[in-house]
């Protein structure tokens, strides 16, 4: 809907830099939006047995938000040195689209994993409840944002996904029977390791103008941003920080 919108108000070049900053932002879930295919029939076999799935889903959300969460802050804070380093100066404002696209992106991959765990318990009415929920949230968000452009329509976009993915990971999480504090609790470490790249990034960012190349502002940049999740997302998690490595290991070990 919003790429249509973008194109037919806005025009072929600007629905150019939008589908470009929507296709970067949705990488990471389309990369790990397989994971969806692992988790359900996980999700139905234990729920086959009498089982909880609680914890495969409470693990399963922390491992995802490890990743995307960092990986996506990462692609916002320096979108404007790829696009630089990858394209042609007539792309330069998709940097700001990859921006206000990134909740969305974030979020997106939260409704990959309710998807996977609400089907798996056969509960194929609250997902298609979720899909009508989130695609009003959506309509809402890009209404709201026309007037504004392909900034307005990406920002629409995401402030109604993460809008609807509160009420519906909620709402998700409240027919399954789960803990809605374990569930949010597994955000905390993830979501403040990454927010603290933001200062870091822009700081090193000013020092950085014009005084190196694109390339090496870049790498830094992402050296920069790696120690300072790690170090953050140590120092928060504490005891539970080297399980978190060896999930990740495990999820990337599998996809290879």
């Amino acid at each position: 809907m919003d790429n249509i919108l973008v194109g037919t108000l806005l025009g072929p070049t600007e629905l150019g830099r939008y589908a470009l900053a929507y296709q970067l932002v949705n990488m990471p879930c389309q990369v790990l939006g397989g994971i969806h295919y692992a988790i359900m029939p996980a999700v139905a076999e234990s729920h086959r047995k009498g089982q909880r799935p609680e914890g495969l889903y409470v693990g399963s959300l922390r491992m995802i938000l490890l990743i995307i969460v960092p990986a996506l802050t990462g692609l916002a804070l320096t979108s404007d040195l790829i696009i630089k380093l990858a394209l042609t100066d007539a792309w330069r404002g998709t940097a700001g689209l990859i921006a206000l696209l990134t909740p969305f992106g974030i979020v997106q991959m939260v409704f990959v994993l309710n998807s996977a765990m609400v089907i798996g318990l056969g509960r194929t009415d609250v997902e298609f409840q979720i899909s009508v929920v989130r695609a009003l949230f959506l309509l809402v968000g890009i209404s709201a944002g026309l007037a504004f452009g392909s900034a307005g329509i990406a920002a629409g976009v995401s402030a109604g996904t993460v809008l609807s993915g509160v009420v519906c990971t909620y709402y998700a999480l409240q027919t399954s029977g789960f803990s809605k504090v374990k569930s949010a609790a597994q955000t905390i470490g993830p979501l403040l390791a990454s927010g603290m790249m933001i200062p870091g990034i822009i700081v090193l960012r000013t020092a950085l103008t014009d005084r190196t190349s694109t390339l090496l502002d870049f790498a830094i940049c992402v050296l920069i941003g790696v120690i300072i999740y790690i170090g953050m997302l140590a120092f928060l998690s504490g005891a539970t920080f080297r399980a978190d490595v060896l999930a990740v290991r495990r999820l990337i070990f599998a996809r290879r």
